[in-house]
């Protein structure tokens, strides 16, 4: 087991761009005394999209890499209120292609087990570095060639 686990998701999308980024931070506590440290995260374009559907494409990715973790605890933040609220409640009155996002991380976290999971919404400016993996997204190239999300998005 990973023992306690802190991811931050954010999603961007710049108003000059059609597409939406993600960005994930997934920190470990592996013993009480140790300070947290960065065992993965996640920075990928994921297309065209409005910016609350890229929100919950940053909560669904960062849940399943902290699926692969092996989470006792898990401990999520992100800068969505809206989203944050809505995870809350089984059926929350969403606009109906919203649903299937929430259908998938409500999914993920019974695997994960409720129990252990605690999603909560914080302020942006608390968020940044989330919010710069999904920016950086943007900026990943090589040769004048966009990177593959397969190729660039999780680093562990």
């Amino acid at each position: 087991m990973a023992g306690w686990l802190v991811l931050n998701t954010d999603a961007s999308k710049p108003e000059a761009s059609g597409d939406a980024a993600i960005g994930a931070i997934l920190r470990q506590k592996p013993r009480p005394t140790s300070p947290m440290k960065v065992v993965a995260y996640i920075s990928e374009v994921v297309g065209p999209m409005e910016i609350q559907q890229a929100e919950y494409h940053a909560l669904i990715e960062g849940l399943k890499l902290a699926l692969r973790h092996h989470p006792d605890d898990l401990q999520v933040f992100t800068d969505s209120a809206i989203v944050a609220d809505q995870i809350r409640h089984e059926a929350p009155r969403m606009k109906s292609y919203m649903k299937p996002l929430h259908a998938e991380v409500r999914r993920l976290l019974a695997e994960i087990g409720e129990r252990q999971v605690r999603i909560s919404w914080l302020p942006r400016e608390l968020n940044r570095e989330a919010d710069q993996r999904a920016s950086d997204a943007f900026f990943k190239k090589v040769d004048n060639a966009w990177l593959s999300p397969e190729s660039s998005s999780i680093l562990e």
